[in-house]
């Protein structure tokens, strides 16, 4: 069975001032042709929300090697890489018209009951819809420090407060977890995107925010190589919610 594929135009919605896609837009395609995957099964997102079920995400590690400009034509292709238990990992390919990987990415997923709250087994049948396993693209162990385990090597730029909003929601009444990234994004400093672009990308989700949280975010730049970038998010009591890193290069490597 060939890989699940879906074929993309990059929107003005979608570009920066060069009338390149900036990276959350990319991510936003992930995202969309994951949905799509889903509903070319008989798990439908109908299903999910009758059987008040949900694959909820639990990190991404994501390479970009180039952003494809303005109406630039991209198919991005999806397919399980592992189940097992409540987990689920499933990779991603985003390709150019000529046959050239734009984006790589991995993620890993649990299956959740949201009316109990808590972590169950899907049908063995569901698992089997997605179709054939192929090898991860992208591995799994990070190539930066993370914040979380070596909050020593990172430095405080800025931070601040805000309220999730409507625009943040997705199905399941929580953020969407692409709002993160943009989240992390929109804090790295302007001189840096100017310069640079994102080459790798980790997010991890450790709570969930629903639309009024407060959340407080933090913002820092690595001690020893100021393009790592790092974002924590946080319920007003300081338990971390999420946080994102993501490594920049110059623009010319691209």
């Amino acid at each position: 069975m060939a890989k699940f594929s879906n074929d993309y135009s990059i929107d003005y919605r979608s570009v920066d001032t060069e009338l390149r896609a900036t990276f959350p837009s990319l991510m936003r395609l992930v995202q969309e042709t994951s949905t799509l995957h889903s509903e070319s099964t008989p798990y439908k997102m109908s299903w999910y929300a009758k059987e008040k079920m949900a694959w909820v995400l639990s990190s991404w590690n994501i390479e970009a090697k180039r952003y494809p400009l303005l109406r630039d034509n991209v198919t991005v292709s999806t397919f399980p890489t592992k189940f097992m238990g409540s987990i689920g990992e499933r990779g991603f390919e985003m390709i150019s018209e000529s046959g050239e990987l734009i984006l790589a990415a991995h993620s890993v997923w649990v299956f959740y009951d949201l009316e109990k709250g808590k972590f169950a087994l899907p049908p063995k049948e569901l698992a089997e819809s997605y179709g054939e396993m192929f090898p991860q693209v992208v591995e799994k162990k990070i190539q930066f420090p993370l914040l979380s385990r070596e909050p020593e090597k990172f430095e405080l730029e800025t931070a601040h407060e805000f309220e999730v909003t409507r625009r943040d929601i997705d199905s399941n009444a929580h953020v969407n977890n692409i709002s993160y990234i943009e989240w992390a994004f929109d804090g790295v400093p302007e001189e840096l995107c100017q310069a640079c672009r994102a080459t790798r990308t980790h997010a991890s989700y450790k709570k969930q925010l629903r639309l009024g949280d407060r959340v407080k975010a933090e913002f820092y730049k690595g001690k020893e190589n100021p393009l790592l970038q790092a974002a924590a998010f946080k319920n007003p009591d300081g338990s971390l919610v999420a946080e994102a890193h993501s490594l920049w290069s110059e623009k010319s490597a691209f």
